[in-house]
């Protein structure tokens, strides 16, 4: 599952050009309620569902969620016990279904080891059998670093480093840029701690732009949200000031442009709520690929 990526002109050709056999890969944008309306896919509410799905489509081996944060439903993600009481059943969805469930999320601003800095609650890590962290090379902007930061079912071993190369694929007789990852053949042996303190002291290698444009396609991702709390989320994760509004951050100010974020009044007086949202569906688009869903 994923709300961060379009299905056809990057998730599809991405795993082609990896070598997927695609009659393997299924992506779930969406479910349907009882009245067969379609919504974004929630934990909370439809992880039986989802294993009706597995058990259909049969010998299935990877689950991955991608946020992890745009299918917890309406809870609070830095608050531990909420956390937890999501992905619980999701561990125990993954050891009776024999599958294996990968959940993605992202860094916060601030400082401290690699595990403190994931957004939200510790529970993200906690939880997890082994985490992992990608980070760019501080010494190579052009190479990328996938290191593991907590392994509880293995010993903890050495990373590896990769690169992001374009490539073209033949699809129905059309060719289609896309990119593929080349990973180096010997491992490495700085630790994610180091790897995230060298490249957090090099000053202005992650502009904050790129930071907030990450934030705000997650947070948003599974559908309009209430400013406040966004504002909360946002001086969590160490990008908005502590009595900052968003309208005066400039780096929200034009990653809002970037997407198209639009701000709405929904409700009158006292019940009055201002929502963001991102133009559009994003958890529905347009499949040209034909990835199954």
């Amino acid at each position: 599952m994923s709300c961060t990526f379009d299905v056809g002109d990057t998730i599809a050709p991405r795993l082609i050009a990896a070598g997927a056999d695609m009659s393997r890969v299924f992506v779930i944008r969406s479910v349907r309620d009882v009245r067969q309306r379609r919504r974004g896919f929630n934990l909370q509410a439809d992880l039986e569902m989802l294993g009706a799905e597995i058990d259909k489509r049969g010998d299935v081996k990877l689950v991955i969620f991608d946020p992890v944060t745009s299918y917890l439903g309406k809870v609070d993600s830095h608050n531990n016990s909420d956390v937890r009481a999501v992905l619980d059943p999701l561990g125990e969805f993954a050891a009776r279904k024999v599958v294996a469930v990968v959940c993605n999320n992202h860094f916060s601003k601030g400082g401290g080891n690699a595990n403190s800095r994931i957004i939200g609650s510790v529970a993200f890590v906690n939880q997890a059998r082994a985490a992992f962290i990608v980070t760019p090379d501080e010494e190579d902007d052009t190479r990328m670093l996938l290191i593991p930061s907590k392994m509880n079912i293995a010993p903890m071993s050495r990373g590896l480093a990769y690169r992001i190369e374009g490539c073209l694929i033949k699809h129905e007789g059309v060719s289609i840029p896309t990119s593929r990852i080349m990973y180096e053949s010997t491992p490495i042996s700085i630790t994610a701690d180091q790897a995230l303190a060298a490249f957090g002291s090099n000053a202005g290698s992650k502009p904050a732009e790129a930071e907030v444009e990450a934030f705000l396609r997650d947070v948003l991702s599974s559908g309009p949200t209430d400013v406040s709390e966004v504002e909360t989320m946002a001086r969590a994760a160490g990008l908005l000031g502590e009595n900052q509004r968003l309208g005066q951050n400039k780096a929200f100010q034009r990653a809002r442009k970037v997407f198209g974020v639009t701000w709405k009044r929904e409700g009158f007086g006292k019940g009055a709520r201002f929502v963001l949202s991102l133009p559009g569906s994003p958890c529905a688009p347009e499949n040209p690929m034909r990835a199954r869903a």
